[in-house]
């Protein structure tokens, strides 16, 4: 939403206060005969002659670059490795040395904690139940939860039946059957005396320490029906596929009274993330391809120019994601909305660089270069500055995104370039 109510605003600007402030500043006109110095520039460095040579390289690049994305895909694209989500600036890394001290030294605190709020207090104990069930049955490799933390470890329950054991016991001890023990068996068994003052356990005699915990006591007063969940030791917290099992394992808990109840916490979200991700990009991406098709049709209409444009797009995007496999780029949550806007600039380019070739009376890819190609490079040099400022980002999703798109602004300029004038050359029977 953010993105397109900004274009929308710039194209405004674009149509009204362009050409006002034109006019208003550039009273003095200067004519000139010679060409840009950008498009002088690309002539020499990527100008060609014979197009039917730069269509037959396209054509081999893109079956390799193919072969790459399959691979790319087939081996799940998706970044794992939280590690490679988060911040590498000073102040990050010193706050997770410090959490690495305190961890080893007092344990794990609320970071890998899952939170989960029960809705009365008679669902807890059948909580705790549900959920040391789930490993019950698994070999100690393959647990998903470690411990379960909640208000029955400092106000047990059933304490009732145990005072009544307990009672029994000190019955037993107290009565004549312990005259055949010698002396220091009784001594002994005296030690496992329960006292005869024992009283239950309530709330109001946990200690400060315990009550005032947020865990423990409610911002409303409620009382003990927040629980939290740390996973197995055998789970690795920065790796993705231990916190997607663990949180499928938390997830959705089934109670014996036929209720369910839902978890949070950082395993939980994450796994949602990448759901979404999984779910949504390939959406996305359908999406903006299909809409730009049907721009393409309705601005460039059913002809060849419109094939040379949709071919140099798909040719661009197919090469931007073999790039990124080659470089090892894993899709994040910032990044996969990286190829829907690859589309969208790589038609925007090669429209332009299509309009200007077809014009001329003979297609000539150099003239091209020289006229329409620098107003459309120094366009797409500016969006590559956008991008290039997140490469020092401290962040490395946002670092990723700003690498991916980069990469794709390239292809795609490339591709709009090189290739398209290319094309319209080949179809149009002329290979010079």
């Amino acid at each position: 939403m953010i993105g397109a109510i900004g274009m929308l605003l710039c194209w405004v600007a674009s149509y009204t206060l362009l050409p006002a402030m034109i006019i208003v500043v550039g009273k003095r006109l200067r004519a000139t005969t010679s060409d840009p110095m950008i498009g002088r520039v690309l002539v020499r460095l990527i100008g060609f002659r014979n197009s039917r040579a730069v269509v037959g390289a396209a054509l081999v690049i893109a079956a390799i670059a193919t072969v790459i994305v399959v691979r790319y895909v087939a081996a799940d694209p998706f970044e794992y490795d939280i590690k490679q989500l988060r911040s590498e600036g000073h102040d990050a890394i010193e706050s997770r040395n410090w959490m690495k001290v305190s961890d080893d030294n007092f344990g794990r605190g609320y970071a890998g904690r899952t939170f989960i709020a029960a809705d009365r207090p008679d669902q807890v104990p059948m909580i705790v139940d549900t959920l040391l069930a789930r490993d019950a049955a698994r070999k100690p490799k393959e647990r998903t939860i470690g411990s379960v933390e909640s208000i029955l470890d400092a106000v047990p329950p059933d304490q009732d039946k145990k005072l009544a054991v307990l009672a029994d016991i000190r019955k037993l001890l107290d009565g004549d059957a312990l005259d055949a023990l010698d002396d220091k068996q009784r001594e002994e068994l005296e030690e496992l005396r329960p006292p005869a003052d024992l009283q239950p356990i309530t709330f109001g005699l946990l200690p400060p320490s315990i009550k005032d915990k947020p865990e423990v006591t409610e911002a409303d007063g409620r009382v003990g029906l927040m629980l939290s969940i740390h996973s197995a030791n055998g789970l690795d917290e920065w790796n993705g596929h231990d916190l997607v099992r663990f949180a499928s394992s938390v997830r959705k808990l089934q109670l014996p009274d036929g209720e369910t109840v839902t978890t949070s916490g950082s395993s939980v979200i994450f796994a949602d993330i990448l759901d979404a991700i999984e779910a949504d990009g390939p959406k996305v991406t359908a999406v903006a391809a299909i809409g730009l098709i049907v721009m393409v049709v309705l601005v460039v209409g059913r002809n060849r120019r419109a094939v040379a444009v949709l071919i140099a797009t798909i040719a661009g995007s197919l090469l931007m994601v073999a790039i990124c496999a080659l470089l090892q780029l894993k899709v994040n949550f910032l990044d996969f909305v990286a190829l829907p806007i690859t589309l969208g600039l790589g038609i925007d380019y090669a429209i332009n660089v299509a309009h200007r070739q077809d014009e001329a009376v003979l297609p000539d890819p150099i003239m091209t270069l020289r006229t329409s190609g620098s107003a459309v490079f120094v366009c797409s040099l500016t969006t590559m500055i956008g991008y290039g400022s997140l490469l020092v980002s401290d962040n490395l999703a946002i670092r990723g995104f700003g690498t991916a798109s980069l990469i794709g602004e390239v292809a795609c300029v490339m591709t709009a370039l090189v290739l398209v004038p290319a094309l319209l050359v080949v179809t149009a029977g002329r290979a010079r």
